[in-house]
């Protein structure tokens, strides 16, 4: 066996969660990255505007010098959408989240979002016939809120959920947090 490039990090406890939670991210000890997202096709090659936000009261809260939401909702970390380009900001991937065709899942999540028809938060799946299943524009959220619903992973395919950003302004933000995703069907 042999390993090239291996980076080893510090890594905290998990707590226990309850059963059936397949992942919950907030954001607080990720070593790199965005927790159980990857980036997405928005912006092709460029430099993605998404980043884990850390929390600088009060210059990174609502309020401060006109801002509209916050850059972190809770706890010291939040991921940050700032200006992206249009298209699939992030998603999940099989390897961060896997969703068993023909289960049952709960999503969900808090987030804030500055302007109404910037951003979309979609669930979707790729495989032989790549498609969108549904679709959620999010509407304006200046304060923290919580998005949640259920869905089947279809049979065909890998499902995924992920944020669209939907609109042409270069400078609307999206603040998300508290991310989960549990299977709902009984074993």
């Amino acid at each position: 066996m042999r390993f090239d490039n291996v980076r080893v990090v510090a890594a905290r406890p998990v707590p226990k969660r309850p059963r059936g939670t397949l992942v919950h991210e907030d954001f607080e000890h990720v070593p790199q990255g965005w927790g159980p997202f990857v980036k997405g096709d928005a912006g092709g090659a460029t430099d993605p505007r998404t980043h884990i936000a850390q929390r600088h009261a009060p210059y990174t809260q609502r309020g401060w010098n006109g801002k509209a939401i916050d850059d972190v909702i809770d706890g010291g970390n939040s991921l940050k959408s700032r200006g992206e380009n249009t298209g699939l900001i992030y998603r999940t991937v099989p390897h961060t989240v896997r969703f068993t065709p023909g289960r049952r899942y709960r999503v969900s999540f808090r987030y804030e979002n500055e302007k109404a028809g910037q951003y979309a938060w979609i669930t979707a799946v790729d495989g032989p016939a790549p498609r969108e299943t549904d679709r959620k524009d999010l509407p304006v959220a200046t304060e923290p809120t919580t998005l949640a619903y259920e869905f089947t992973a279809p049979a065909d395919g890998e499902a995924w959920v992920g944020l669209r950003k939907t609109g042409d302004d270069g400078e609307a933000e999206f603040v998300l947090d508290a991310f989960e995703v549990t299977s709902v069907t009984e074993d």
